[in-house]
């Protein structure tokens, strides 16, 4: 994992991605800090400075933007286990791939006796709905972060198509 400023080159609304490793370097997850850190981070002036002082807000978006590159990578890893060729990931492979991690980051939800927390593209309240409205807003948070990322690759249309096939099969999958 590394911290860098991203440039121009990289999409504005990148805010952290896998660098493609070859033979010689590895892929390494990229965290842009010039688009993660909040408004409310201020560069400490002291040496003595550590993890613990970065703000609630930045440390929140650095935290998400993590768990959304490791469960890709940890999905391209089972891919590259179970299939010896080298070939380019499939618009439903990537939908999945992409499904999981935005379960794991933007649209996460967890409730404890002490904390409640939730992902950036949930709403505030969230936890103070009735259980289907949790539900159908989890959803649809889901499947629009999924689509946001299958349709930079294959475009909106044929992203928008994956992600429905794929999160219709989970959903026939799950009731059997």
């Amino acid at each position: 994992v590394k911290c860098m400023e991203c440039d121009n080159v990289i999409p504005k609304h990148v805010q952290a991605y896998l660098s493609s490793g070859n033979d010689k370097v590895q892929k390494m997850i990229i965290l842009c800090s010039n688009r993660l850190v909040k408004s409310d981070y201020k560069p400490s002036t002291t040496e003595s400075s550590s993890f613990l002082d970065i703000p609630p807000r930045s440390y929140i978006a650095i935290e998400e933007a993590l768990a959304h590159q490791v469960t890709l990578v940890a999905n391209q890893m089972e891919h590259n286990n179970n299939n010896s060729s080298a070939r380019k990931v499939s618009c439903t492979e990537m939908a999945a791939c992409e499904l999981k991690a935005a379960r794991a980051a933007e649209c996460f939800y967890e409730k404890s006796e002490t904390e409640v927390r939730r992902g950036s593209c949930l709403p505030l309240g969230y936890s103070l709905l009735p259980t289907f409205l949790q539900t159908n807003l989890m959803n649809r948070c889901i499947r629009s972060v999924a689509t946001r990322a299958v349709a930079e690759q294959f475009g909106t249309e044929e992203g928008k198509q994956c992600v429905d096939q794929v999160m219709n099969n989970q959903a026939g999958t799950s009731t059997k």
